[in-house]
């Protein structure tokens, strides 16, 4: 067992996992940081639970390896794929927090949240940067009697709105890891008071920063108005694994290419050309750079549904966890 105290940050995505990953927990004092400090341990430990086996022994093996190398007190271990995805409704979180439990039981959980329609738009623009084509109003599942289950179809990506329900998620790391080890905080604060939501990270997790955070950093922009329409009209003829017949190149021979890379500065040359051609790299290197106008895909009248479907649930979570969500229309 580590003999360490432990932070889980547990997603969501889409709601600051990058800015914390990046700006954040580097930057804590005394804290061995696993995503920058390992990340190949991290991905090792990812892969024992994406498994379609739990690879329980291989995850504790993982976890004495490092109780063994780090000597910092504290470890923080983040990655936003804890909270499932939610094209499938996040399915994959309670098998994933039982997982957590079984090798961390003594840790201090952070799950941040975000508004749903907020959310499904920022799910639906990183369908776009995947080379979906699918309208919003299919993404949604949206009807006249209002949202449908999901269809299982890769080709056309697509939610149940009805299942983006967080006050489950947290309750189910609070049964299992206690009330007070589970933290709940709201993506909204970080973009009304940055600092403010620092702050609250570091009271949830027992820290304090050893360095300064760069907020001017902006991480994952995602397309503009403009590159948003080109790529659903491109997108489906992207050559992807999904779309093999798609005449638009796609990182050619990056498979080949990049694990010669390392070895070879020739190949090094050929892989950093190849990831760049791309339609994405085109749209957010070339068209966003030129002209940024922000996208809106979800109108005001969705918006609302997709609120007042969750109303209930976000005020419990609200007081269930003391989030402060009231300021930021959640309920």
């Amino acid at each position: 067992m580590l003999k360490k105290r432990v932070i889980l940050h547990v997603g969501l995505p889409k709601a600051g996992s990058t800015f914390l990953q990046r700006g954040v927990f580097p930057r804590l004092r005394d804290v061995y940081d696993l995503n920058t400090r390992d990340p190949e341990a991290l991905d090792a430990l990812i892969a024992c639970f994406r498994a379609a086996e739990w690879r329980q022994d291989q995850a504790r093996k993982i976890v004495d390896y490092l109780t063994a190398r780090i000597t910092e007190p504290i470890l923080v271990i983040s990655w936003e794929g804890f909270a499932g995805h939610p094209l499938n409704g996040f399915r994959a979180n309670e098998t994933y927090a039982t997982r957590l439990k079984e090798l961390f039981p003594a840790a201090t959980v952070l799950l941040v949240v975000r508004r749903q329609d907020a959310f499904l738009e920022s799910a639906y623009r990183q369908c776009l940067h995947n080379y979906h084509s699918q309208t919003v109003r299919g993404f949604l599942n949206l009807t006249g009697d209002g949202f449908g289950a999901a269809q299982p179809d890769r080709r056309a990506a697509n939610v149940d709105v009805r299942a983006i329900d967080f006050l489950a998620m947290a309750r189910r790391y609070a049964a299992l890891f206690g009330q007070p080890s589970v933290s709940v905080l709201a993506l909204e604060q970080l973009v009304k008071d940055r600092e403010g939501f620092v702050a609250r990270v570091l009271a949830a997790t027992g820290t304090t920063l050893a360095s300064d955070i760069d907020f001017a950093r902006r991480e994952n922009r995602g397309y503009s108005l403009i590159s948003s329409r080109i790529a659903m009209v491109l997108n489906r003829f992207v050559h992807t694994r999904n779309n093999p017949w798609g005449i638009i190149p796609n990182q050619p021979f990056r498979r080949f290419l990049e694990p010669r890379a390392a070895r070879s500065r020739f190949f090094h040359i050929l892989f950093a050309i190849s990831v760049r051609i791309s339609l994405r790299y085109f749209l957010q290197n070339v068209v966003d750079r030129l002209i940024y106008i922000d996208a809106r895909f979800i109108d005001r009248a969705t918006r609302q549904r997709i609120m007042d479907l969750h109303r209930d649930s976000n005020a419990a979570l609200d007081r269930e966890f003391a989030v402060g969500l009231a300021p930021f229309g959640y309920y």
